[in-house]
């Protein structure tokens, strides 16, 4: 028995779904932004040494030049990194992206599954007589109606009309 409560140690499926496809959707975001840093970075390099070659530049604005162009490298370097060590996990979702897209067609398609769940209608097959008694739990449990309850179970065809309204009558 020990073996089948194993299950409640798992990671919850829907969150693990989402993580996957969040993470991807996140680390693109990210390289992308280092993409455009570095190209931000290089333009203000480009300004930095036009600066330093064209201006009359004081002692105090050559060190704030200098300065800058300090925090510019350092700054580059950083986002270069990153998109370095992150190049072959960013193909490999830019090569994939259906897969991801896939993935979350299928995370949706759990959650649906899992809101179905909470509000699951158990309508006896054998025991009729305990119809009611389902269709009240399932009321108070999901804030609807018995009325509610014996109406969605007519239109999905788990009971007949008249099953329910037996059920009603008691």
């Amino acid at each position: 028995m020990g073996d089948l409560q194993e299950y409640r140690n798992f990671d919850d499926p829907i969150e693990v779904a989402h993580r996957i496809v969040q993470g991807f959707r996140s680390f693109r975001d990210q390289y992308d932004r280092a993409y455009e840093a570095i190209n931000r970075s290089d333009h203000e390099l480009q300004d930095l040494l036009h600066e330093i070659e064209m201006l009359d530049l004081s002692e105090g604005a050559a060190l704030e030049t200098f300065n800058a162009l300090r925090q510019n490298r350092v700054e580059r370097r950083e986002a270069k990194q990153l998109m370095q060590v992150g190049k072959p996990l960013y193909d490999l979702v830019r090569r994939n992206h259906k897969v991801i897209a896939e993935l979350d067609t299928v995370l949706r398609s759990m959650q649906n599954i899992e809101s179905r769940m909470r509000f699951s209608i158990y309508s006896p097959r054998i025991r009729k007589e305990k119809l009611d008694a389902f269709i009240n739990l399932t009321a108070r449990a999901s804030g609807k109606t018995p009325e509610e309850i014996r109406t969605m179970l007519a239109e999905i065809g788990e009971v007949d009309d008249d099953e329910t309204d037996d059920a009603a009558n008691g």
